[in-house]
């Protein structure tokens, strides 16, 4: 199975673009506290193609008058690193760099290559949580935050291999690292190739926070003037969510952010300058957001509250969207499964975060010996991930 992140099938580009907008322009729009900058703490980008250009990170952030981030290209078994240019995975790599690094230029980025395959995406995703895939244990570095933008609908998995899947990221989350992953660009149906409606895993995992999508527009002072569902296309270009037929009880997203390419990102690859958009542009920019809150705080974010229950227990540092759907369900008032409980306030999160009052504490680790922990199910090597975008 070849994995895919939509922004790479065709990275989601508009026929008209309405607005353009920096990742700092979206973080100042969520209020999210940009006077932190990730000093101190690291990110971990999971990637199954392409490579790191280094020239267009001296250009973009020289542009935006920020320190070029350290970046640290890691091949996870042996994968190749091997540039694709700019309209391959190349521009996936970037998008993912370049968003979030622009909230947090002083993190330290850690883009982990796996080859496109179960076994390959299984083991990048354990490498950026520090773990051994095998046996959890203590690996290697841990980063604070992950982001993943990967992945297949449910109906394309092995359930027993989602299950491995699961376990893994159980334990990332009991470990303190804060997952997020893009909910995909398909909509409802996440082009699962029957005509019915899907999920996307891992974004579908209840141990991630998965991030939808929405169009978003700014007045002349930079706020937000308007939100809604992203939908160009029901089936092309809109927000993945809907409900999972693996994980009893999952909805998906948990939380959402501008996504359209109508109102895309400003981004550089390859030398040349796009606007693009897609939910793989919103695991990112939560990322970025999940490390300036963790240099606030002075610890990572997931080791001070667990952010999946933050969320459920604290609506008001939400902005809620209540217009739109995504070919399958409508936003509406409250939690939908199109823009999830809305678009975080950065300001509002920090504000409680720093109250004092109690907050979700981290979930335990599983058992030993749950599927995929201590001598669990053994992954097969089959084809690849899609890229979300």
């Amino acid at each position: 199975m070849e994995l895919s992140r939509e922004v790479g099938t065709g990275i989601a580009r508009a026929l008209t673009v309405t607005a353009s907008y920096t990742p700092l322009q979206v973080a100042g729009a969520y209020h999210f506290p940009t006077s932190y900058s990730g000093a101190g703490y690291s990110l971990g980008i999971v990637e199954l193609g392409g490579a790191v250009n280094d020239a267009d990170l001296e250009q973009y952030f020289g542009r935006l008058g920020l320190p070029v981030p350290v970046v640290e290209a890691i091949s996870v078994n042996g994968a190749p690193i091997e540039s694709t240019g700019p309209g391959g995975a190349d521009t996936e790599v970037m998008i993912d760099i370049e968003i979030s690094a622009t909230l947090a230029p002083e993190a330290k980025v850690n883009v982990y290559f796996g080859e496109n395959s179960e076994d390959g995406f299984y083991r990048a995703i354990a490498a950026a949580g520090g773990v051994n895939p095998e046996t959890f244990e203590d690996e290697g570095h841990r980063n604070t935050v992950v982001s993943i933008s990967w992945g297949q609908p449910e109906n394309l998995w092995n359930p027993d291999t989602m299950d491995q899947f699961n376990t893994l990221l159980h334990v990332l989350r009991a470990k303190g690292v804060t997952v997020f992953t893009s909910s995909g660009d398909r909509g409802a149906q996440d082009n699962g190739g029957d005509g019915l409606l899907h999920t996307d895993f891992p974004s579908s995992s209840p141990h991630v926070i998965s991030c939808g999508g929405t169009e978003l527009l700014l007045d002349a002072y930079g706020d937000r003037a308007s939100e809604v569902a992203w939908d160009i296309d029901d089936t092309k270009s809109a927000s993945g969510g809907g409900i999972s037929a693996h994980f009893s009880g999952r909805q998906v997203p948990d939380i959402s952010g501008n996504a359209s390419s109508a109102t895309g990102y400003q981004i550089l690859t390859g030398g040349e300058d796009h606007v693009l958009g897609g939910t793989s542009a919103v695991a990112p920019l939560m990322a970025g957001l999940a490390l300036e809150l963790s240099e606030a705080l002075g610890r990572p974010l997931g080791q001070v509250t667990d952010l999946s229950n933050f969320f459920l227990t604290n609506l008001g540092v939400l902005y809620d969207v209540t217009s739109g759907d995504n070919g399958g369900f409508r936003a509406g008032p409250g939690r939908d499964n199109v823009t999830g409980l809305g678009v975080p306030d950065g300001a509002r999160m920090l504000e409680v975060l720093l109250s004092g009052r109690q907050l979700p504490a981290p979930i335990p680790l599983p058992a030993v010996g749950a599927a995929g922990a201590g001598g669990g199910i053994p992954l097969p090597v089959r084809g690849g991930m899609n890229q979300h975008s």
